[in-house]
């Protein structure tokens, strides 16, 4: 459910399904050597988790297939979408990924502001990029504040931006998913 660079079992590169792509070229770059922020990803098994402890998917579904997305105002997407991502802010996170994302801030991520950043499977591969699409949080600090951010993470899969993108790209809308890259926060020189 997380992964860290140094635990991988498989290369980074077999793992673009469970992490997301941005994941996948942030741990080749830590991997590598390279001055980047130590990642540690909160895979697609966790948002699948918070999906079926809080029923999410038939609503998910329900709220998608009111009729064919192709045939839909742009407000009735807008309109869904902000349902879809209501029902995401609203739910609960289960207690054992709680549990997980605790240890985590206890250990490694002890004491310092976090990067909460988006990684979906399907975005930044050859063919497309999601490039500001979903949304990232910067200088998240405790763990009440980074539950909400990883949810906030999770809902912006369903905006209506993105599920327009992913239909025009010709992708499962409704089958979508999210992982979540947890990184120190550093602040830019410039």
């Amino acid at each position: 459910m997380i992964y860290s660079p140094e635990l991988l079992e498989r290369p980074p590169d077999e793992l673009g399904a469970a992490i997301g792509g941005k994941a996948v070229a942030l741990f080749k770059l830590y991997l590598a050597g390279l001055p980047v922020a130590r990642p540690v990803c909160l895979g697609t098994s966790a948002y699948d988790l918070f999906v079926e402890q809080n029923d999410l998917r038939e609503k998910i579904h329900l709220e998608l297939h009111r009729k064919d997305l192709k045939e839909m105002r742009w407000e009735e997407i807008w309109d869904s979408a902000l349902r879809i991502q209501n029902l995401f802010l609203g739910a609960t996170v289960p207690e054992e990924l709680c549990h997980e994302i605790s240890k985590l801030l206890d250990g490694q991520l002890a004491e310092k502001p976090l990067a909460v950043r988006s990684s979906a499977p399907d975005e930044d591969s050859h063919s497309r990029s999601f490039a500001g699409l979903h949304d990232s949080y910067l200088n998240v600090f405790g763990i009440d504040e980074l539950i909400k951010k990883i949810k906030k993470v999770w809902a912006s899969l369903w905006s209506d931006r993105a599920i327009l993108y992913r239909q025009e790209l010709g992708l499962e809308v409704a089958s979508s998913k999210m992982a979540v890259v947890l990184q120190p926060f550093v602040e830019g020189d410039s």
